[in-house]
């Protein structure tokens, strides 16, 4: 699990970088966040296509008016912006739920329609295929090579960069970094299945 953490962490070095700099050397908090925040990008997320408050994915000024209504001293882009932001993803959450699931099912349904494709299939197929064989070998206790570890822990950083195309946008910039995953994770697996099962006498 540590090491999911890292190789998602890697995708985000600058923001990993910032934050150890400012406790190791003490840096006063930022006035303003240096990104979205993890709930202005779900917020904002909950405008991809049609919904029911009007929300325009990439329309920051969406997110600014709604916090606007509810404290109008919470500024753009402050810890306090984002707590707010936070409040109201989850009151549209347990306000429509419905709704919401039908959004991310949407967003789904869009990455794994994805044209990234290994040997002619679905490197979204590739990755479940994947998931399938290490589920497996874990319930029968057989983890124990490098290799399935590794190809475990890229498998499980997909997972989490999968769900951010899900909670926020299904394009480019959440779905690309998952294929190198996918190739390194099957790679691991094919690796293994092949020196274990069919050069065992080898």
């Amino acid at each position: 699990v540590f090491a999911s953490v890292a190789a998602f962490s890697a995708t985000r070095l600058t923001l990993v970088l910032t934050t150890l700099r400012n406790l190791l050397w003490k840096v006063a908090p930022a006035i303003l966040i240096d990104s979205h925040g993890f709930f202005q990008g779900f917020y904002q997320g909950l405008g991809w296509g049609p919904n029911p408050w009007g929300i325009r994915y990439g329309k920051d000024a969406d997110g600014y008016e709604a916090v606007a209504k509810i404290d109008p001293q919470a500024g753009f882009a402050t810890p306090r912006f984002q707590s707010r932001i936070r409040d109201l993803y989850f009151r549209r959450v347990l306000e429509q739920p419905g709704a919401v699931a039908r959004i991310y099912f949407a967003k789904m349904m869009e990455a794994l329609r994805d044209p990234f494709h290994l040997f002619g299939i679905s490197a979204f197929w590739t990755m479940a295929a994947t998931l399938v064989v290490l589920t497996f070998l874990a319930i029968r206790k057989r983890i124990e090579s490098a290799a399935l570890e590794i190809s475990g822990v890229f498998t499980v950083a997909n997972l989490i960069l999968l769900s951010e195309a899900v909670f926020i946008r299904p394009d480019a910039p959440y779905i690309y970094p998952i294929k190198l995953g996918i190739v390194i994770g099957a790679s691991c697996v094919g690796d293994y299945l092949l020196s274990r099962y069919l050069l065992m006498d080898g």
